[in-house]
Formats: structure tokens, C-alpha cells, sequence
């Protein structure tokens, strides 16, 4: 089940002498993501390396920027994918310490940067649902909101004063049948969609 950060972290680790400052952010679809690597370029403009790794449901992409092959980006995006993480942005960089780390070192480094990044924000679940917008009677709104008011996103009050409307986020398919019966056949279906909600 995807997955994504509930707030953007950042985390910074020292590894002889090196500095790695994990970014870890939200980004929709990769050209947001581009504009945030390019703000980060921007404020660490004496940086050895730069490497990212973004992923959604429609793509993925990682850069190791100059670092040994499959040393840094791939590594973030692992991580990535392992978390089920979509929708995100990952940004370590690197300020050279002076010290080589060999390839073993570096791979766990930039691995360890991200994953202190992560420790510091929570994941939210993402799950599909049906998204009904339903008219009905005032005088069943008790009713409606004592069965399913969990379920109930928004409330509206009709110009007639006789009616309200009310939408649904149903997460297993549709429960109008016991809408119906909570308002005595006279739930009048508005419109329906099947939407990704955060949990």
C-alpha cells in the first residue's frame, strides 16, 4: 500500500568529516520536485554533490551527481521504493570532507542520511475511496451522523431549509443502501467518484 510523508524533514550526519544533509519533501510530480532540488543547489552552492531521488506512481528518478555509480541516488531511491513511498523527494548533500569513504562507506552514508530524515516525520496512508455527494432530509440528519458521521467529510444546509447535502467518503464501496434506510428512501445521489485520501 503507497504511502507518503506527512511533513518535509531534514536530517544531517558527519562521517569523517564529511557533512550529508538529507532533505526529505513532498513533491506531486517530478518538474515540482526539479524546483526544489534547484532551491537547494541554490542555497549550498559550495557543495561537493547534490543527489537526489524522487518517486510517484507515475515515475521514478534518481542522480548520483558525480558520486560513484548507483552510490547515492539509487540508494535513496531504494529506500524509497522499500518504504512504498510515493509522491517524494529525496535530496542528500554532501560536503567533502577530505577523507575517501570507498564505495561501501559512501552507499551506507547517503542510505543512513535518509533514513535519519525519515525517522522525523510520519507516513500517512494512501487509500482509494468513494467520494458521494447525497442530498437529504434535515430531520434525518441525527440519524445520519450518529451511523456514519466517521465517514461524513462536509456538511451543506440547502436554500429550501428542508434539506442538507453531505459528502461521503465510503472506504469499502458504496453504503447508500443504509444511507437509504437511515433516510427513508429519500437520499438523492448527487454525484460519486472514486478518490485517494490520506489516512
Amino acid at each position: 500500500m503507497a504511502t507518503r510523508i506527512h511533513s518535509n524533514t531534514q536530517h544531517t550526519l558527519i562521517i569523517k568529516h564529511s557533512t550529508f544533509i538529507a532533505h526529505l519533501m513532498r513533491a506531486m510530480d517530478f518538474g515540482e520536485a526539479r524546483l526544489l532540488i534547484t532551491s537547494l543547489k541554490a542555497q549550498h552552492p559550495m557543495a561537493t554533490h547534490v543527489t537526489y531521488a524522487y518517486r510517484s506512481a507515475k515515475e521514478e528518478r534518481s542522480s548520483d551527481a558525480g558520486e560513484p555509480a548507483g552510490s547515492a541516488g539509487k540508494v535513496q531511491l531504494k529506500i524509497l521504493r522499500d518504504k512504498a513511498l510515493t509522491e517524494v523527494l529525496s535530496v542528500v548533500i554532501r560536503y567533502y570532507g577530505g577523507t575517501p569513504l570507498g564505495l561501501p562507506g559512501l552507499t551506507r552514508a547517503y542510505g543512513d542520511a535518509l533514513l535519519g530524515a525519515l525517522e522525523k516525520t510520519t507516513l500517512t496512508r494512501l487509500v482509494n475511496v468513494l467520494a458521494m455527494s447525497v442530498r437529504f432530509p434535515i430531520a434525518k440528519l441525527d440519524a445520519v451522523k450518529h451511523r456514519l458521521g466517521t465517514q461524513l467529510v462536509s456538511l451543506s444546509f440547502e436554500d429550501d431549509g428542508i434539506s442538507v447535502s453531505g459528502t461521503f467518503h465510503f472506504p469499502e464501496g458504496s453504503r447508500l443502501e443504509e444511507l437509504q434506510t437511515l433516510c427513508a428512501g429519500q437520499a438523492q445521489v448527487l454525484s460519486e467518484s472514486l478518490v485517494t485520501i490520506e489516512q
